[in-house]
C-alpha cells in the first residue's frame, strides 16, 4: 500500500496578523492670520466710517483699533470694537478728520497680528463735503435754491469726485458758493447736461453773472483774474418754465485759488516734519501724510519723478494728508517723490 504522503510535502501555512497601530495627528493651538485686505471708506458716508477686510481662515471674531495718526507718527492704538462679521461702521468717528484702522483676528486658540492699516474719514458738514468734492478745502463753501449742491463719485475731472446741482423743476435753481478776499486767480472745471438754450449752468461773480453753458457740454476749462476786494463766486443751475434735457443738471470740479503774492516777513508757518507716502498699500492712489506745522493754515503738496525732478504742485488741503488719484500708472512699478510746503497768511 502506497503511503499517501508520500508526494506531498506537509505545508503549514502561518498566518501573521500584523496591527496597524493608529497615531493620531498631534493637534497644535493655531491663531488666525491677520485680516488681509482692509479698507476704509473715505468720505462715502455723513455719519459713519465704514472697515471692510477678507475673513481668515479660522477665526471666530475680529477686534477694530483706531488711531489719530500711523504710530510711526505717534499714533495711540485703541480697540473700539469687536464683531463677528468682515464689516464694521464706526460711528464715534467725528466727521471731517482722518483716522487709522487695524484689525485683529480671534479664535479660541488665541489673536493675529496687526493688519496692514488703512485710513478714512466721514463726510461731516455740507460745506466740507462740497470743499472736498471739488478737491480745495482751503475754501468753505454754501449751498441753497431749491436743492442743494452735492458731493457725488459718479462724473468727475479729478480725484475721483465732483459737485453736482441738485435735483429740481421747471422754474427752480440750485446754486453753491464760496467767498475770497483779495486778489488772485480762480481756476475751475465744469460740465452741464441740459436743454440747449434753455436751461443753464451759470458763473457769477459778486452777483454778476460772468459766463453761462448749455446743452451737452463735457469737462471745459474756466480761468479769470479777481482784482483785489472781497468776492462770492457764485455756481448756479437753472430751468426754465418748460423744458428739459439731458440729465438736468451741471457738474463743478478741481476749484482752485490762487492769491497774488504778498511779501510778508512776520510769522511763517515752520516745515511740515515726518512726511510719508505709501508703498504700494493702494490700488487706485498714493497717501501722502505728515505731522501739522506750527501756525499753518494750509498745505501745498508737490510731486517729481525723481529727487532733482522738477516739483509740480498737484494739490492744496487743511488736513495733514492728500491722495494723489491722478493719471497714475498703478500696477507698474513706479516711484514719485513728493514735497509738503506749510502755507499761512505771512
Amino acid at each position: 500500500m502506497k503511503n499517501p504522503w508520500k508526494n506531498y510535502f506537509l505545508v503549514a501555512i502561518v498566518i501573521v496578523f500584523s496591527f496597524q497601530i493608529l497615531l493620531a495627528d498631534p493637534v497644535f493651538a493655531t491663531s488666525p492670520q491677520p485680516p488681509a485686505n482692509v479698507t476704509v471708506s473715505d468720505g462715502i458716508y455723513p455719519d459713519k466710517i465704514e472697515i471692510a477686510w477678507s475673513g481668515s481662515s479660522g477665526a471666530t471674531s475680529y477686534d477694530i483699533y483706531r488711531a489719530d495718526s500711523p504710530v510711526s507718527m505717534g499714533g495711540s492704538i485703541a480697540k473700539i470694537g469687536t464683531t463677528s462679521a468682515t464689516l464694521y461702521d464706526d460711528t464715534s468717528a467725528l466727521c471731517d478728520n482722518i483716522y487709522f484702522y487695524w484689525v485683529k483676528a480671534n479664535n479660541a486658540d488665541g489673536s493675529s497680528k496687526y493688519s496692514i492699516f488703512d485710513s478714512g474719514y466721514c463726510m461731516g458738514s455740507a460745506s466740507f463735503s462740497l470743499a472736498l468734492a471739488v478737491d480745495n478745502t482751503d475754501l468753505s463753501f454754501e449751498t441753497g435754491g431749491s436743492a442743494d449742491w452735492f458731493w457725488e463719485n459718479a462724473r468727475h475731472y479729478k480725484m475721483q469726485d465732483a459737485a453736482e446741482s441738485g435735483n429740481i423743476q421747471d422754474n427752480q435753481e440750485s446754486w453753491m458758493q464760496t467767498t475770497v478776499n483779495g486778489s488772485g486767480t480762480l481756476a475751475f472745471y465744469w460740465k452741464v447736461s441740459s436743454h440747449t438754450d434753455a436751461d443753464f449752468l451759470e458763473f457769477y461773480i459778486d452777483d454778476t453773472k460772468t459766463d453761462a453753458i448749455s446743452g451737452t457740454v463735457q469737462w471745459t476749462l474756466k480761468q479769470l483774474k479777481v482784482l483785489p476786494g472781497s468776492h462770492t463766486f457764485k455756481w448756479r443751475f437753472a430751468k426754465n418754465e418748460q423744458f428739459s434735457g439731458g440729465l438736468d443738471c451741471g457738474w463743478v470740479d478741481f476749484v482752485k485759488w490762487t492769491p497774488d503774492s504778498v511779501v510778508s516777513y512776520s510769522n511763517p508757518p515752520t516745515t511740515p516734519a515726518g512726511v510719508s507716502a505709501s508703498d504700494g498699500m493702494y490700488i487706485d492712489k498714493i497717501r501722502i501724510t505728515w505731522i501739522a506745522s506750527s501756525s499753518a493754515t494750509s498745505y501745498k503738496v508737490y510731486r517729481a519723478d525723481s529727487f532733482e525732478g522738477s516739483k509740480t504742485e498737484i494739490g492744496t488741503t487743511t488736513k495733514t494728508f492728500f491722495d494723489d488719484t491722478a493719471d497714475l500708472p498703478c500696477g507698474t512699478k513706479y516711484q514719485f517723490y513728493y514735497w509738503v510746503k506749510a502755507v499761512n497768511s505771512s
